[in-house]
């Protein structure tokens, strides 16, 4: 038993040795690996923190860098030009050298905050649009609506336009397509809070606007009654 265990401890060191040898062989290949990989395809400049910023800095050319930085690993809300974040303020804390992000800053007029950016004085509202799904098919980000506002099924037929010329934020559509499309509009306080209750009470459609087309209409409440007795005449439109 004695000799056994004699001839059990070299046969010990032996294979721990070897363990040790082969993790280093092992890692020193994975780091060479890497290595490759980030000197592997053309590079892109993207502007990091030059030294390490706290939450609520003001940004400024001296607290960044642009660096060239391997183009399939940069990070999605990235920034290439220094002068695009002068001013901007940090919503996150950053070390030196990491990257500055779309979503970790702000400005005055929320152009560094990416699509969901909401300039100074401005609201970011959703709703869900009803029986628009056609529309809301065409929608996207940086359209301009008017947003009308249908009495529910049950209350006498009633619609009104209550917002003109609104820019889309977003627009969410359902996975399981069975619920309402949910639409994020950019609007002024005021026109948030009728929004909001207009879609806690009421059903709101969306009519889209041309891109040229940023002038007010004149806004009436349409009933029903009328429509049956005298119905509404288009005016011709010159071609």
């Amino acid at each position: 038993m004695n000799s056994l265990k004699k001839n059990l401890v070299p046969l010990l060191g032996i294979a721990l040795v070897v363990a040790v040898l082969a993790t280093g062989i092992f890692y020193s290949i994975f780091v060479a690996k890497m290595r490759e990989a980030s000197q592997d395809g053309p590079s892109v400049p993207v502007v990091v923190a030059a030294r390490p910023l706290g939450k609520g800095v003001s940004l400024k050319a001296a607290d960044l860098r642009v660096v060239p930085w391997p183009e399939k690993a940069v990070l999605k809300g990235a920034y290439r030009e220094v002068d695009s974040l002068e001013g901007a303020v940090l919503l996150e804390a950053l070390e030196e050298n990491e990257p500055v992000l779309k979503n970790r800053v702000a400005s005055q007029d929320g152009k560094t905050a990416g699509a969901a950016g909401v300039p100074v004085g401005m609201r970011a509202v959703s709703a869900r649009i009803a029986e628009a799904e056609g529309v809301t098919d065409l929608l996207q980000a940086g359209h301009h609506v008017d947003v009308q506002v249908i009495s529910l099924p049950g209350a006498p037929p009633e619609l009104r336009t209550i917002l003109q010329d609104v820019e889309v934020l977003r627009v969410e559509t359902p996975k399981d397509q069975r619920g309402a499309p949910v639409v994020t509009l950019l609007v002024k306080p005021e026109e948030a809070d009728a929004l909001s209750l207009a879609d806690a009470t009421a059903r709101v459609r969306l009519t889209l606007r041309n891109p040229l087309d940023r002038q007010a209409a004149p806004s009436q409440r349409v009933t029903l009654p009328p429509l049956f007795q005298t119905g509404l005449t288009a005016k011709p439109q010159g071609r």
